[in-house]
Order: structure tokens, then C-alpha cells, then sequence
């Protein structure tokens, strides 16, 4: 029970570091996007 446990915690440590370099990585593409954008204004 205890290793079941621990074992779902690390997925779900994982699945929270995955979810925030997702975050990152969309925020960066968007700065690159406007940046872009921007030059061809």
C-alpha cells in the first residue's frame, strides 16, 4: 500500500513539473510569436 503510494506520488510530482514546463514552453512561444509580430509592424 505504502509503495503504491509513493509511486503515485512521484507521477503526480512528475505530472506537476511536466504541467509547468508545458506552461513555460507555451509562454515562450508566444514571446517569440509577438516578438514577430512585432518586427513586421
Amino acid at each position: 500500500m505504502l509503495i503504491k503510494f509513493k509511486s503515485w506520488l512521484r507521477k503526480r510530482i512528475l505530472f506537476c513539473k511536466f504541467k509547468k514546463t508545458m506552461k513555460e514552453i507555451l509562454r515562450l512561444q508566444r514571446a517569440i510569436r509577438g516578438k514577430k509580430f512585432e518586427d513586421k509592424i
